[in-house]
């Protein structure tokens, strides 16, 4: 059976993801290309899911494609978040050796 639903449509739900991030999964090194025409400035900060720690800090400066080396990192499940001052995006990566 059908329903009309009647609401208010809520535009700061929507979440554009401004960024892409391959291989998935990886071993070495990560390529994140962000999803602007223009180059960026901003922080990308790499988190550990399984205790939510910061693990790693990259300087974006006038770029919209960056190599990040993750060779460093054990096994598991990452989220990457760029933040450029305006707008965050995040994505989950992982890392297996």
């Amino acid at each position: 059976r059908e329903s009309d639903i009647t609401g208010i449509f809520d535009r700061s739900v929507l979440k554009i993801n401004l960024l892409n991030i391959s291989p998935n999964p990886t071993s070495d090194i990560l390529h994140i290309q962000l999803n602007q025409n223009s180059k960026q400035n901003g922080t990308i900060l790499i988190y550990s899911t399984s205790d939510s720690k910061l693990v790693k800090t990259v300087k974006v400066i006038n770029q919209n494609e960056i190599d990040i080396s993750v060779n460093n990192l054990i096994s598991g499940i990452y989220i990457l978040e760029f933040n450029n001052g305006s707008s965050k995006s995040s994505s989950k990566f992982v890392v297996e050796k």
